[in-house]
This record gives C-alpha cells, structure tokens and sequence, in this order.
C-alpha cells in the first residue's frame, strides 16, 4: 500500500539538538547556538562545519552551482597571454584538488544531518519525526518515546518536553552518529495520536528511501507494547531488529517476534521488567539481555540512564554491530497456507473466508460482520495483490439483492483491508472505512486447521 510522503524541513542548526536532562531544564527548548568553524562544498552542496559541545558536525543546504563553477576549470587566454601553457596549471590545480580531497575526508567522517520531517499520519494530520544521520549508516534506530509519547519537536530542531530531554536515544543522537548509527525519534502526530504501527513503517519506509540498512525499533516504559507490536507486524521485506529499553512487563505480542531483539536496562530501576522480557522473546533467533550500570538516580532517574550516557551508547551500539547481519528476518508466509476461516475471540458471530490465487498473486476476501445498526448483516467481499507477507484488498458492499435471485446487484467500494500474516495461525487487518470514516486494527487468528502448504518456505 503507497503512502504520500512529504519532505524534509531542513533544521537551521547543527550539531545535537538535545539537552542533558541533568543539566537542563526539562521543561525548555535546548537554546545552544553552533559557532561556525570552516566551511565547504562537496557534491553541490553547501557544508558548514559547526562546533557544538566539543563535537565537530555539519548542517546542510542544498545550493544550485552555475555549470561554470563545476569541474576542472579549463585555462584561460590570459594564462596564455602570459607566455604559460596550459599544462603549467597542472601543478597548481593538484594541489587545489588534494587540499579539497583532504577536507571532504573530513567533512564526510565528520558529517550529520538533523532534519525536521514531516509525512502523512495513516491516521490523519502529519506525522512528525526527527532525522539524525550520519554519512554513512550502518543502521537506523527508530524510536518510539515512553512517558506521554510526545517529543515537542519544533521546527528548528530542538525538543520542548520532558519526555524529549529525557529520552536516552534522543539526548546521544551526536554520540550515536559517531557509530555511524542513524536516528529518527518519532514525535505524536499533529493529531495528537501516539504509536500507531502504520505511521512507524510510513517513517521507516521514508529514512530507508535513501539508506538501504537495517532498521532497529526501539522503545520502552510506556512504548513497550507499541514497540512489541510494531516488531511482531514489520514487514519481512524491511530488515529489522527491536530494542527494548527499561520495558514494562511483556504481552502476546512478545513471543511472536522473529526477529533479533535486544534488552537493556538498569539494574537499579525498580520500574523496569527485563528479566521477564528476555523470557518471553522465546521465537527471536537471538536475543540480548544487557545491563547499564552506571549513572545515578537523579534527573532523568535510573531508568532513564541518567548520568549514564557514554555507557548507555557502547551497550546498545555494541549490540547492534553484533546483531546488525541477523536482521534479514524469517522465510515468508507461504500465503496458499493461509486459505480458510479466520476469527477475533473478541467479537463472536464475525469472521473472514480467505482464499490465496497464486496464478493472479492475489488474496481473496470474504467479511461476514454487522452493521452500526444492531442485527443488520454486513457483508464485505474483495481481491488484492500480495506484497511479502501482507495483501492489500478493496472492500466491496454488495447490497439490493434477493435469495436465490438472479438481479444484479448493487456494488460499492467503502474503504480498503491490509491483512498482515506473522504465521499460518496469526494476522492483523488494518481496514480504513471511506463510507464512514472508521478505521482500526483487528488481530485475527484461524479457525479451521493450518494446512500442510504453510509449512513451505516460499511465497507462492
């Protein structure tokens, strides 16, 4: 399913955006200003290498060079004029090139890009994160915050809550780039909606348009379940791992991730469940318990790392240099398995009849459900493509008809139904109703037994 996605907003500063919780108020935008150091150019853009609390970064705009100014330049009728030939520039012009070759070598270790972003929410309004990258990735973190899950991300970077001076990814963003791993804090929506898992693979798609890497999900505390969620749904097609930081207690969704799943916590945090975890985490083909141990209980608090900072970044850096080739996750549904009936315990006397057509790729629907209006039949019916483990389907009302009648009857389209399948035996199908605005996500599982074709490894 294509999402619209808008475009970066370029933050005016360089360098982190920020503040220790320890030493800032928690209640203010960081106000640091960079002061500029040596500027730049490399590959038609315009570098400014700014010093920030002792780290040397960049921020970036995107200039337009005349063509002239592009290239060796070729020598001139003066330099002829002057009795030199045009083979005497060479020397000169070496050592400009060397010179110029010797400082994007530096720019470009040196370099990161924060960028203030903003996409469509699945769920209406925009959904706003924070980029941080590095040059060169190896990965992404994408973090979801605990606390009230809002972040204050404004338009010039900085954060403006508690819940963003606070967080650990967000406060190391500088430290972490220098591991040449990338960061996008995803903020509440202008909507003021929180964790919803669409809108996570809507930003994870947008970083990974540019940086083909693996991606780490990563959240805690009060983003335990949405985090747990969003890693069991992850498409096969994205590698992808999770990280759960000072986690609350696990759910259902734990034990059904087959991923590489990382646990970190501090052992002095008395609100953190990481042993209970690391116990559920029993389908992931590798997983870490991790401890950091330093810091103190002031701030931000232990389990927040406070005072921990440089031991939180090499614990949780450290674990995704290890697991970062594990992230290419597990062999595909085979979808000609999934044919059946399929039901929520939670709401008896609905269903769904699926049926995979490998010939036409396609997932064919049936929802038996009920209207808004008590005892009124609802019945959906559609076909859509299958993409890796999921099949997108137009949801189609067929009404005016008559038992056993041969009339055409009358056939509406009022949304659509993404079917997401972690296994022969479990799914979710995340529908968006145009007839009345409605949308949602309903877990499913099957009813009729799992048929021997599931077994098999492939799609088709």
């Amino acid at each position: 399913m294509a999402l619209a996605m808008g475009s970066d907003r370029r933050s005016g500063r360089a360098g982190s955006r920020f503040a220790d919780a320890a030493s800032t108020s928690a209640h203010r935008p960081s106000t640091l200003a960079p002061r500029n150091r040596a500027r730049g150019t490399r590959n038609g853009e315009f570098v400014s290498i700014s010093h920030l609390g002792g780290a040397l970064m960049s921020s970036r705009t995107t200039v337009q060079r005349p063509a002239a100014q592009t290239g060796i330049p070729s020598p001139t009728g003066n330099e002829r004029s002057n009795g030199r030939r045009p083979g005497h520039t060479l020397p000169a012009l070496r050592a400009t090139l060397l010179a110029l070759v010797a400082f994007g070598a530096v720019s470009t270790h040196a370099a990161t890009t924060t960028s203030v972003v903003d996409i469509p929410a699945v769920d209406g309004g925009t959904q706003r994160f924070l980029q941080v990258r590095p040059d060169a990735p190896i990965a992404y973190v994408v973090v979801l915050p605990g606390g009230n899950g809002n972040l204050g991300i404004q338009n010039n970077g900085s954060v403006s809550t508690r819940t963003g001076t606070c967080n650990p990814f967000g406060r190391n963003a500088d430290a972490f780039a220098g591991r040449r791993i990338g960061l996008p804090l995803i903020d509440m929506t202008s909507n003021g909606s929180i964790y919803n898992h669409e809108n996570v693979f809507a930003v994870v798609r947008k970083v990974r348009e540019r940086d083909n890497v693996p991606i780490w999900l990563a959240g805690g505390s009060a983003s335990t379940d949405a985090i747990g969620f969003a890693a069991r749904m992850v498409p096969t097609e994205i590698p992808a791992g999770v990280i759960f930081y000072s986690p609350g207690p696990p759910d259902s969704n734990v034990a059904l991730i087959r991923r590489p799943a990382v646990v970190i916590a501090h052992p002095l945090d008395p609100f953190q469940s990481a042993f209970a975890m690391s116990q559920a985490l029993t389908a992931a083909p590798v997983h870490e318990n991790l401890a950091v141990t330093g810091g103190n209980d002031a701030g931000c608090g232990y389990h927040l790392f406070n005072g921990a900072d440089a031991e939180f970044v090499n614990v949780t850096s450290g674990a995704i240099e290890r697991n970062n080739a594990a992230t290419a996750g597990t062999p595909a549904v085979n979808l000609q398995g999934v044919g059946g009936t399929w039901y929520n315990p939670a709401t008896p006397g609905q269903g769904f009849m699926l049926e995979a057509v490998p010939s036409l790729n396609s997932l064919v629907l049936g929802w038996f459900t009920w209207s808004n209006t008590a005892g009124d039949h609802f019945w959906l019916s559609g076909i859509g493509p299958v993409t890796g483990n999921s099949a997108s389907i137009e949801l189609v009302r067929s009404a005016n008809g008559r038992f056993n009648d041969p009339t055409p009857v009358s056939d509406d389209s009022i949304g659509t139904a993404t079917f997401r399948f972690t296994d022969c035996s479990h799914a979710t199908v995340s529908f968006q109703r145009t007839d009345t605005g409605e949308s949602g996500t309903i877990p499913i599982q099957r009813l009729t037994p799992v048929p021997s074709a599931c077994t098999a490894p492939t799609l088709q």
